[in-house]
Parts: structure tokens; sequence; C-alpha cells
């Protein structure tokens, strides 16, 4: 697990990652239940869903963030500064 908390890079790509793998799902349940066919309606309705889902997730990201920043929350240690069990 990383600890770099001033990474934006990682932080964009976490939230890529996410957004990106519920957005393929939700196209795949909409062509399935299209009868397959891939038309230009099914491409709009597909990139709507995509792009609320990457919205839904920086809102989530911003949210944890500012939490972060107001110390409401804490970021758990990594393993290296975990006690070792005996």
């Amino acid at each position: 697990m990383r600890e770099d908390a001033a990474n934006t890079q990682l932080k964009a790509g976490v939230l890529a990652a996410f957004g990106l793998v519920r957005a393929a799902g939700g196209a795949d349940v909409l062509q399935a239940s299209a009868g397959g066919a891939l038309d230009l309606a099914l491409v709009g309705t597909a990139a709507l869903y995509a792009a609320q889902s990457m919205l839904t997730f920086a809102f989530a990201a911003t949210a944890l963030e500012a939490a972060f920043g107001a110390g409401v929350l804490q970021r758990m240690a990594g393993s290296e500064q975990l006690p070792l069990r005996k």
C-alpha cells in the first residue's frame, strides 16, 4: 500500500480506475439490455453514465480529502509503521 498523500497523479489514477470500471460495467449492462446492438443512442447513454461515475467518485474523493484536512478522519498507518505481532 502506498502512503503518498500528496501524490496527485496517484489520486487521479485511482479516481479514473474506479470510475472507468463502474462505467464499463454499466455499458455492458446497457448493451445487453439493448439486445447487443451498438448504436449512437447507446454510446451517448454510456458516455453520460461514465461521466456521472467519474463525477461521483470525484465528489467522494474531494469530501475525503476535506475530512482529512479538517482532522475529522485520519489516514491509516502503513505496514512499516505498525507494530509486529509476536
